[in-house]
């Protein structure tokens, strides 16, 4: 995990970027992780800090609610970085299967920030 951490920085991708924390039984475990925003409200970069819904959930998919912080932001918006937000997960690079056989899987984490109602705060969700 840590080779391919080292070759999408050299590479350059705005893919997943893992940190991580600590090793159980020899396996590594990720905490944190990069999602790229995935409307116009102005972030480029969300960080990961919480999954809405249960006590201690470790991984978040498609459709789930996220507490983010702001990475990196678009100059003129009004959102700030290191802001503390929530996040509807969009597209993750994990498989997901359906009920018809049908297996859909992206390159890339992506989330769109909603406000407390749960309306989202941009005005355009962006495909890719």
């Amino acid at each position: 995990m840590k080779k391919a951490i080292e070759l999408t920085k050299q590479a350059g991708t705005k893919g997943v970027q893992v940190q991580i924390v600590g090793r159980i039984d020899g396996k590594e475990i990720a905490r944190v992780e990069w999602i790229r925003e995935a409307d116009n409200s102005g972030a480029h970069e969300l960080m990961c800090i919480r999954i809405l819904g249960a006590s201690n959930r470790r991984y978040a998919y498609t459709g789930d609610i996220v507490v983010a912080v702001i990475k990196q932001v678009v100059p003129n918006t009004n959102l700030e970085k290191y802001e503390v937000i929530r996040a509807v997960i969009v597209r993750t690079c994990k498989q997901l299967k359906c009920s018809n056989g049908i297996i859909i899987q992206y390159d890339d984490n992506a989330a769109v920030i909603i406000d407390q109602e749960g309306n989202p705060k941009g005005t355009r969700i962006y495909k890719t």
